[in-house]
């Protein structure tokens, strides 16, 4: 798609100069909010409602993290100082916003025993792969959108029509990228959550603790 965008604007951008914008990403990453008031029965349905199904292999889940990121994106055309048939972008700013950074612990385990410090640990690494998912995130959208040609000054009949090939341009930047980021995402989750991982992390504790 980004190769087609840039077919489309590249012959006719060249009359208007090159015009990088200023770009600005925020990343806004909140600590997890634990929750204890699921049994482990209640998990996978509560997951399910996230849109995410319950682990594979997994006969009781005993904890869950859910997580739900946001893009916003605020924008700021000006025309062109040497061609008014021409417009440029002069900021970009682009937030991401964790809206939902949820661990799940099932009820059944109690605070400060095994089974609890197990699961919760497990869940942070989860969380850990979240966080470490978002700034790579950030890194590439800093990449893509520095760099890319798209952004540069374009003709336009008006700032209307610019402002929507300036949206279209960077929706499928920012789209591409949180694509790539989220397979990343699911592959180093599903690298920790696998029966011999489970095996091994219900071993650590005596099996009349679970």
């Amino acid at each position: 798609m980004t190769v087609l965008l840039s077919a489309f604007l590249g012959t006719a951008q060249a009359a208007c100069g090159a015009s990088a914008p200023q770009i600005g990403i925020a990343l806004a990453f909140p600590a997890p909010g634990i929750s204890h008031e699921l049994a482990s029965d209640e998990i996978p349905q509560a997951m399910r409602a996230h849109g995410r199904g319950a682990r594979a292999g997994t006969v009781r889940q005993v904890g869950a993290t859910a997580f739900t990121l946001n893009t916003e994106v605020r924008m700021s055309v000006a025309a062109a100082e040497q061609r008014r048939d021409c417009f440029r972008l002069k900021r970009l700013d682009i937030r991401l916003d964790v809206l939902q950074l949820d661990v799940f612990i099932a009820s059944e385990l109690a605070p400060g025993t095994c089974p609890y410090r197990v699961t919760m640990a497990h869940e942070q690494r989860h969380v850990d792969i979240y966080r470490a998912g978002v700034r790579r995130l950030k890194e590439e959208l800093e990449t893509a959108l520095g760099g890319s040609t798209l952004l540069r000054a374009i003709p336009a009949a008006s700032i209307e029509q610019a402002m929507e090939r300036f949206r279209i341009a960077i929706d499928t930047i920012v789209s591409d990228a949180r694509r790539k980021n989220s397979e990343e995402m699911a592959r180093d989750n599903a690298r920790l959550d696998t029966p011999s991982s489970y095996r091994e992390e219900h071993a650590r504790c005596p099996a009349s603790d679970w």
